[in-house]
Parts: C-alpha cells; sequence; structure tokens
C-alpha cells in the first residue's frame, strides 16, 4: 500500500488546529491522542493502538539523557521508573503512528523540548529518525526562527522563512547600544524586586499550603486522564520551602564570598578565564547546553585539560529569583545552585565575581579576561562588540564569528594562545551573519513563544509556513 508523507503537529492551540483540520497530509497530536482526518466520513479520527516496538530498555538511554527535565518537574524519584515505563508506552504509540501515516516531518510550537510531553516526543522523533522543527524566540526582538532538529538538538538547521525581513540593521545597532547602556536585552523576563522576595515566595507558598492542605481547594486539571497528560511541579509542600530555603543560603554564602573581579584582572599579565553563568533551570542550559548542563561540568573541563590557575564565576541576575511569575511560579534555582555548589567550586578553586560587574564597563580591561557561557547571550554581546567567548552547549548561532566551542580546546596553550582582544573584522563579520540569519529565517510570532506576547494578526504567516512544510513533503513513498 502506498502511502503520502504526512506532517505531525504537536499540541497546537485550537486555532491552529481548525484552521488545518481538513488537511489531509496534516496529523495532529492533542493531549489525549493522535487525530487523523478520515477522508471517507469527512472527519478527524482518533487513532488507537497498543504496539509494541520498543522495550524499556532500547530507549532507557535517550530517557536518561533527558534526565535534568525530570528533575526539574518531578520532584519525587520513586516515580522515575513508572515515568519511564509511561514514556516507553508512549514512544510506541507515536512509533505506531509514524509507521501507519508514514510521517516523515514533526513540528513542535515551541523553541526546545523542555517539558515531559515535548521531551517523549522527542526521544520518540530520535529513535524512528524523524527530522523535527522548532520555533525559537530570538534575542534582538521577539521573532521566531524556525529550527530542524536532525534528529536531535545535537544537530540543528535554521530555516529560511517564506520572504526577507530587511529590518534587522537597525535592531541590531539598537541591541548593541542597549548592551552598552547596561542593559538586560529588551526579550528578557524582567528581574523586578518582588520576584527576588524570599519573604514574597514565603508568603505565597504558605497561601497554597493552606489552601491545598487545610481548604483542600486544589483545581482538578481537565487534562488528568490524557494520555499525554504529565502532572509536572510534582513537588511536596516541605520540598517547595526547602527549594527556597537552599536558594536564600546560596544567594547569601554568594555575597558573602564575592570578590572584586576588577582588582583581579589588573593585578597579572596572564588572562583570567571568567565563567558567565547561566539561568538555571532553563531550557538554554539544557537541553542547550547539551553535555555541559551544570557550570561544574565547564570547570571540570577545563582542570581536565590542565587548567591550573585560579577560575572565577559570575552569576546570572536571574539566579537571585525565587519567583518568575506568570510563566512559572518558583524558578527552582537552587536545584543547581546551592551551598554545595559553592563548596565544589571553592574544591576546584573557583573564586565566585560581583555580580555588578559588567564587561563593557571596562573597555580598557577587555582583553585581561577571557570569557566562557554554556549558551548565554553574552557571546551573542561580546561577538557584535569584536570579542571572541568560549562557548559550551549548541546554541543556534553557534557558527557566528567570535565564538569558540569548548571541545575544540585540548590544552592550556588552546585557550591562552588564542587572541582574545578586540577585532574588527568580528564586529563586522558577527553583525553581518545575524542580520542575514535573522532577515532570512524570522517569522511573526503569533502564539507568543518565549515571551509570552501574543501576535494574533500574524497567525496567516504562520499557517502559510506550515503549508509550505507539506508541499515538500508531497512525494509518495511505501508504507513500511
Amino acid at each position: 500500500m502506498k502511502q503520502k508523507k504526512s506532517i505531525l503537529l504537536v499540541f497546537p492551540s485550537d486555532k491552529l488546529s481548525n484552521a488545518l483540520w481538513l488537511e489531509e497530509r496534516i496529523i495532529i497530536l492533542k493531549s489525549n491522542g493522535i487525530y487523523y482526518y478520515d477522508k471517507k466520513n469527512e472527519k478527524r479520527l482518533k487513532f488507537k493502538s497498543n504496539r509494541v516496538i520498543y522495550e524499556l530498555n532500547q530507549i532507557r538511554e535517550l530517557i536518561n539523557w533527558w534526565g535534568p527535565i525530570i528533575e526539574r518537574w518531578i520532584g519525587k524519584s520513586l516515580k522515575y521508573e513508572d515515568l519511564r515505563s509511561n514514556i516507553c508506552f508512549l514512544v510506541n504509540y507515536l512509533t505506531s503512528a509514524f509507521k501507519y501515516f508514514n510521517i516523515t516531518k514533526i513540528i513542535h510550537f515551541t523553541g526546545l523540548p523542555h517539558h515531559i510531553d515535548s521531551v517523549t516526543v522527542d526521544i520518540a522523533a530520535n529513535i524512528n529518525k524523524i527530522k523535527q522543527i522548532y520555533f525559537y524566540v530570538n534575542i534582538i526582538d521577539g521573532k521566531i526562527i524556525p529550527i530542524e532538529h536532525k534528529y536531535d538538538i545535537k544537530n540543528r538547521k535554521i530555516l529560511s522563512s517564506r520572504k526577507k525581513n530587511n529590518v534587522y540593521e537597525k535592531k541590531i545597532d539598537s541591541f548593541i547600544l542597549n548592551n552598552l547602556s547596561g542593559n538586560l536585552p529588551v526579550v528578557n523576563s524582567s528581574i523586578s524586586n518582588y520576584k527576588k522576595s524570599y519573604n514574597y515566595a514565603y508568603f505565597l507558598l504558605t497561601l497554597k499550603w493552606v489552601k491545598n492542605k487545610i481548604f483542600k481547594l486544589r483545581k482538578k486539571n481537565p487534562f488528568e486522564n490524557d494520555m499525554f497528560y504529565f502532572k509536572e511541579d510534582d513537588f511536596s509542600n516541605e520540598d517547595l520551602f526547602e527549594i527556597i530555603k537552599r536558594q536564600k543560603e546560596y544567594i547569601k554564602e554568594y555575597k558573602k564570598r564575592q570578590i572584586n573581579f576588577n582588582h583581579i584582572i589588573k593585578s597579572d599579565t596572564l588572562p583570567k578565564i571568567i565563567i558567565y553563568g547561566n539561568y538555571q533551570p532553563e531550557a538554554t542550559t539544557f537541553p542547550e547546553g547539551a553535555n555541559y548542563s551544570n557550570h561544574l561540568d565547564i570547570v571540570i573541563k577545563l582542570r581536565k585539560i590542565g587548567i591550573n590557575e585560579n577560575i572565577f564565576y559570575k552569576e546570572h541576575p536571574a539566579s537571585f529569583m525565587y519567583l518568575d511569575t506568570p510563566s512559572v511560579f518558583l524558578t527552582k534555582v537552587s536545584l543547581y545552585k546551592n551551598l554545595n555548589f559553592i563548596r565544589l567550586l571553592d574544591l576546584y578553586n573557583c573564586k565566585l565575581v560581583d555580580t555588578n560587574f559588567k564587561f563593557q564597563n571596562s573597555s580598557n580591561l577587555l582583553e585581561k579576561f577571557i570569557v566562557i557561557t554554556i549558551t548565554g547571550t553574552i557571546a551573542i554581546e561580546r561577538a557584535l562588540n569584536g570579542y571572541k567567548t568560549i562557548i559550551c552547549g549548541n546554541p543556534y548561532f553557534k557558527d557566528m564569528p567570535g565564538l569558540i566551542h569548548i571541545e575544540k580546546l585540548k590544552s592550556p596553550n588552546d585557550i591562552y594562545e588564542i587572541d582574545f582582544g578586540y577585532d574588527e573584522n568580528i564586529k563586522k563579520e558577527s553583525k553581518y551573519f545575524l542580520k542575514e540569519l535573522l532577515e532570512n529565517s524570522t517569522l511573526e510570532n503569533p502564539f507568543g513563544i518565549g515571551t509570552g506576547k501574543k501576535y494574533e494578526s500574524s497567525f496567516e504567516e504562520m499557517k502559510f509556513f506550515l503549508l509550505s512544510q507539506i508541499k515538500k513533503n508531497k512525494s509518495i513513498i511505501n508504507e513500511d
């Protein structure tokens, strides 16, 4: 039997589902299962299958690689094996659909897999070698970049959109000026005082405890019985109080130990290595950080290749937030940043840097320190200002001029022989690289991916992009 190639849309909005409901080549994954268009009955039917194709041990290694996501959302380790078994069932269900409908492409409406449902789809795509498309928000203006994963995040390729967007020259210039003024990118989540208040976080947790435990007012999720529903933020009240307590201890100890980095870089001719911390837990550190999802991984790498000098670490300003409303409730920073983190940094001779230190305010000293980041925006900022940066993860801008991947470093000479001084060519070439990337690839952001700001007026552009992907998939091949 010959079967047309199909595309799977992963958890699209109701508006998008309705707009594409009659498209035979589009298969739709909703929280309660997969729906396909039945031409004979002229309606969508739910796909059913309990076929076993993969045993749990065949996908266990893939599931375990996603451990940081599981730990972020599921606080009870006793549930992990149940979770793996559920994921195994869903991977088999998805694989059955892949084969039955000849699905050759999967489209997600998020920037990266960072929840358990999207991770499950990613695992199924990976093991079945099916390309995926994600929509990643860009830091310059909040529009989205379609990025193809072949077949996972370690193999990413930026896709072109339907038209050239000739507006990014001025937008990049504004981004640079904003950075030189010492401001955070306008796309970033604001860091308000109430978000940094331990007392406010404690108060909200207390209210939540009273509501759930005393008055039994926990609202039932309408999707609780759906097959792709996972109960996330599954932490006990005691755990949640412990999470903010550990973060408070970390912040206090960090501020107690932090040193003036300007004094350090003035005191020696050898460039100092400083790690700019990413906000954690976040998709930009995992899965985008890949094998470097913890800053200790970077320190260990540097020590392993023979770096004996002191290493310096500067915390991300968002790590001082206990809350990040409305997108999430508790930030859970202390899953990564806690007293044990400081203890291990100390054992590796890694010193904590004053969080007020900003490289753009110390231009006469820029050649005296080497910046390392997992996937931080600082790498873009430095390149646009003419400076090199070492990156560790797999960001969409990894090929930008001025960026050096940590995996290329095999010895101390590989670092210290690099000229980290100002380079006019890097400044020009990185701006050209970013301008071309954004002008040829960005789409409007109708669903507020990564920003929370929805632009419904751009819905048709997204629909056009999706339909263009169907056209690329039109050839017919034999079904397995």
